[in-house]
């Protein structure tokens, strides 16, 4: 009974509503009644009904990464870059995220910050990341790409795909061979959409193509997939 408690006066009915002058019937046939002076447990409900009880997921216990902008994907290792220790760091696991690598030094969180709502992808040992020039608040920034081919122990030089005008406060990236997909969505003052623009490498991220304005007003929250 939702609500109500069940320690009261009125008498048990088993297929009928006991309400004066409203009793409801169950239409229907009711079989092996129980009534036990305790509620049963899980387990014990399972077992009156011969089935297995049903297991609650099991979790991790919580590791603290990274302290901030913490982004995730999944290639041959789990990956994360994110803040720490003043810096931007890569961490990676190789057995499912049970132990973790060390955090390893990227570039200074200072003026490189992982791109907000995306901007990292894997696929085997390849990574790819994607970085803004300076903290992002509401508005756009420009958008640097870097690459680790060995998991995340090195990294390229950072490469500037944005141009004035072309700056992003929220992008995705993605690769399907050589090429490499960025889609990004700019945010003007108040963090309002100003402009979506896609980018596009054809070998590996080495050069861009210029930014190609998809619509003029639209919301950053845009995704992409390929």
């Amino acid at each position: 009974l939702n609500g109500q408690s069940i320690d009261n006066t009125k008498q048990l009915r088993i297929g009928a509503r006991d309400q004066a002058g409203d009793e409801v019937f169950f239409n229907g046939l009711i079989d092996d009644v129980r009534v036990f002076a305790r509620a049963l447990s899980v387990e014990e409900i399972a077992a009156l009904a011969g089935v297995e009880p049903p297991k609650p997921p099991v979790w991790s216990v919580p590791v603290s990464l990274v302290s901030a902008y913490g982004r995730v994907a999944l290639g041959n290792r789990v990956h994360v870059v994110g803040h720490g220790g003043g810096n931007l760091v890569h961490r990676s696991s190789q057995d499912h995220g049970a132990t973790w690598s060390a955090p390893s030094i990227v570039a200074s969180a200072s003026v490189n910050y992982p791109m907000q709502y995306g901007g990292l992808f894997a696929v085997g040992d390849t990574v790819y990341l994607l970085t803004a020039a300076g903290d992002m608040g509401p508005s756009s920034q420009p958008l640097d790409f870097r690459k680790s081919t060995n998991n995340g122990a090195t990294w390229s030089s950072p490469i500037r795909i944005t141009r004035p005008g072309e700056e992003i406060r929220r992008a995705n990236i993605v690769a399907n061979g050589d090429t490499v997909h960025v889609f990004g969505g700019q945010s003007g003052a108040g963090g309002y959409g100003t402009g979506i623009y896609y980018f596009r490498s054809t070998n590996g991220g080495v050069n861009w193509e210029r930014g190609v304005k998809l619509y003029g007003q639209a919301d950053g929250s845009a995704r992409m997939a390929v």
